[in-house]
């Protein structure tokens, strides 16, 4: 199932979703995405950037919905222009009051987290975690290492999260941030290749990337 794919089904069930106390639960587990490189998320992100979280609060809308909403303190854009310094990004799920809405590969934040960000414009207006938590790193370092990674994380959604207590990757599969970093910035320089990508339009790649079309590179 592409993203683009996901993304309506979700939308679809929170659209459901009745005001005070109605429920919705949406799944949507790893296996549900189609595998992309690192090279192609920084294709298909609007911005990436490095940040802080700063405040994680939830918001309903007027149809019902439940979006959980994360400040971030912007410390570095590693793609993008006009990056504010403080970006709200948006997740869709979330419990408020009697409203709960759980969304399975939803990211999830926790105050005071060191993250990267690879962010999409939904059509809404709102900035999302491109691919959902596939789009959020969160930064640490293990004990007795001397290097910061880079590691994803996929909980339960109704459990509560802290970045704090995540478990360390094995030291073998740690994503080293340095040369995380390093990757994502050579294919910012080297741009996009021309070729699609599952669950987003050509056009919308060509809009992202492409001066011309108003892109960002």
């Amino acid at each position: 199932m592409n993203l683009q794919l996901v993304h309506k089904l979700i939308l679809a069930a929170l659209l459901a979703v009745g005001v005070s106390t109605s429920i919705a639960t949406q799944r949507a587990s790893a296996t549900d995405f189609a595998p992309v490189s690192v090279e192609q998320m920084v294709d298909a992100s609007t911005y990436i950037v490095r940040g802080t979280v700063q405040e994680v609060w939830t918001e309903p809308t007027d149809s019902g919905q439940v979006w959980t909403k994360a400040r971030i303190q912007v410390t570095e854009t590693l793609k993008g222009g006009n990056v504010p310094s403080l970006l709200v990004v948006d997740s869709m799920g979330g419990t408020h009051g009697d409203i709960r809405a759980t969304v399975w590969g939803a990211a999830r934040f926790s105050k005071n987290e060191d993250t990267i960000l690879f962010i999409e414009k939904l059509d809404n207006g709102r900035f999302s975690p491109l691919g959902m938590y596939n789009g959020k790193y969160t930064i640490r370092r293990a004990a007795k290492d001397t290097r910061l990674h880079a590691m994803k994380w996929q909980g339960h959604p109704e459990e509560p999260f802290d970045h704090r207590f995540l478990p360390y990757p094995a030291k073998e599969d740690r994503l080293y941030l340095q040369d995380f970093v390093q990757r994502i910035e050579n294919r910012v320089q080297v741009g996009w290749d021309g070729k699609p990508i599952p669950g987003i339009s050509l056009e919308k790649l060509r809009e992202i990337n492409v001066k011309s079309n108003g892109g960002l590179q």
